[in-house]
């Protein structure tokens, strides 16, 4: 009779590993990417922060098509390195960390339907002084400023020679000759204080805190009347007077001069990020929901998975309570006495548990390494999938390094839940070994 109702307990312990397996899958899914603090470990062991700074940046600002900055007084094409550290300074690796968890902490809860909704304020305006700051210390000091000097003397020097008046039929000012005029006046020293005070001028503008800025490089305090004669040429003294109203109040650029240079969108896009600073830029659940899609009916599919997810995430428990009710049921039926049925399920839970340990560990062994986004076929889900070089390149990299690491930490969860069963059911079979010691013991004694 005992062989019959062991051999019941085979088809039962068939159950209890798959029920056991999915309890393990399940709970280790729920364990890391139902978890914000997965997301946050995953970014700070692939150093993302400061991989953005390292590689990516970098690779952005060679990429950068050089004719959308060519109206710009000063060239950039060449302080790549500079603007990077700026940058960087502005918004150092530990504040895109602070930033990136912050939307983990309501992003995450929402996905699950632990939260009906979220709301999140990205907000800049507290690191615009030290933009402001940043920019100070990496652009006005050194070889870097000496080529900025050069370049911003050249665009002085273009918009006087535009703005020329009418001169005598013998007189022909040139614009390289304004430019040595300007050299000539115009100190580093003197131009670095102006550029100094006209960033205090422009963070204020940018951040909200004022509608208008205006910049006055006062150009007729440096130039003297013997610089303005040596352009004039001899004999031409009579026209002195012409040459201080033509160099008049000096360079001046304020927000409407900015405006008259943008069209009528970009005015508007500039005002949209003046206020985003100011204000914060939030972002909620309606804006998450109106970027997936705008079908009715894709929405209530999103919702119903975040609810399936829910029920799911509450009935854990329960994936684990069938597979161990099994267990205590293959014990009654395989056991004849109390050790037995003790001994049987420890046994077998043990037995099972290291033949899960080693499957994942040799599978992962094997296969684990060659993980990519690739082989995951993230085309599927993003479109068509296409080798990149520059800046996709480089994100494309780290992206497969975040994704080998997740998934790495997905089954190293899984081995922890199987390496704790197998102590846990050693520990009980141990146990049981001295119980049945000190029963045999304690029979032997009353014999």
């Amino acid at each position: 009779m005992i062989w019959l109702r062991r051999a019941f307990t085979l088809p039962l312990i068939l159950i209890f590993f798959v029920l056991l397996v999915a309890a393990v899958a399940i709970t280790s899914v729920n364990n890391t990417a139902a978890n914000q603090d997965f997301y946050n470990d995953q970014m700070v062991q692939a150093d993302i922060y400061n991989y953005i700074y390292d590689s990516i940046l970098p690779a952005a600002l060679d990429e950068m098509d050089t004719t959308d900055t060519s109206d710009l007084p000063v060239s950039i094409e060449d302080l790549h390195i500079e603007i990077a550290a700026a940058v960087e300074q502005a918004f150092p690796a530990w504040w895109l960390q602070q930033q990136f968890e912050s939307v983990t902490g309501v992003l995450v809860p929402y996905m699950v339907d632990d939260e009906a909704g979220f709301t999140y304020t990205f907000t800049v305006k507290e690191q615009m002084d030290d933009i402001g700051q940043a920019i100070k210390d990496t652009f006005l000091v050194g070889n870097t400023f000496a080529g900025l000097y050069d370049d911003l003397i050249s665009y002085i020097a273009g918009y006087y020679y535009d703005n020329l008046p009418e001169l005598p039929p013998d007189v022909d000012i040139t614009q390289p000759e304004i430019r040595t005029a300007l050299e000539s006046s115009l100190s580093q020293q003197w131009l670095k204080a102006q550029l100094d005070v006209a960033i205090d001028q422009v963070v204020p503008y940018l951040s909200g805190d004022r509608n208008y800025f205006d910049i006055n490089f006062a150009i007729q305090e440096q130039v003297s009347d013997d610089v303005l004669l040596d352009l004039l040429g001899p004999g031409n003294e009579a026209y002195l007077e012409d040459a201080r109203e033509w160099i008049g109040d000096g360079w001046t650029y304020t927000q409407n001069d900015l405006y008259a240079e943008l069209s009528a969108e970009d005015v508007q896009n500039l005002q949209d990020v003046r206020g985003w600073i100011h204000d914060g830029y939030t972002f909620d659940q309606d804006n998450m929901r109106e970027a997936i899609s705008d079908d009715p009916q894709e929405l209530q599919d999103f919702d119903d998975a975040r609810h399936w997810i829910s029920v799911g995430r509450s009935l854990i428990w329960v994936l684990w309570l069938v597979p161990f009710l099994f267990l205590v049921g293959i014990g009654f039926l395989g056991g004849r006495g109390w050790k037995t049925r003790a001994a049987g399920p420890l046994v077998i839970l043990f037995v099972v548990s290291l033949v899960m340990f080693l499957s994942v560990m040799l599978t992962w062994g094997q296969w684990g390494d060659d993980l990519t986004l690739q082989d995951f076929n993230l085309g599927t889900y993003v479109g068509t999938y296409e080798a990149h070089d520059g800046v996709g390149a480089v994100t494309e990299n780290k992206a497969n390094e975040i994704f080998h690491d997740a998934v790495g930490s997905l089954v190293g969860n899984m081995q922890n839940t199987c390496l704790y069963m197998m102590i846990a059911s050693g520990a009980g079979i141990a146990a049981v070994g001295v119980w049945w010691l000190i029963s045999s013991r304690s029979n032997k004694g009353a014999a």
